[in-house]
């Protein structure tokens, strides 16, 4: 369980991270890439492709979703 924990949190982490540069920087191109990535995560496990595809959902990519 707390290896399960620490991933999510690092995902959720790393997407924070990851929205304040697809918000600075080149916001089309790797708005992109930032789709594929939450696609990628929910296909690789559903449980922490809930929790995160949830954190996901409730942040807006700069009105582009």
């Amino acid at each position: 369980m707390k290896k399960l924990f620490v991933i999510v949190l690092l995902i959720v982490v790393a997407f924070i991270l990851y929205n304040i540069f697809v918000s600075g920087v080149m916001q089309q191109q790797v708005h992109v890439d930032a789709e594929g990535v939450i696609k990628g995560v929910v296909r690789s496990g559903h449980r922490v492709g809930e929790g995160a595809g949830k954190a996901f959902d409730s942040v807006d990519f700069g009105g582009r979703r």
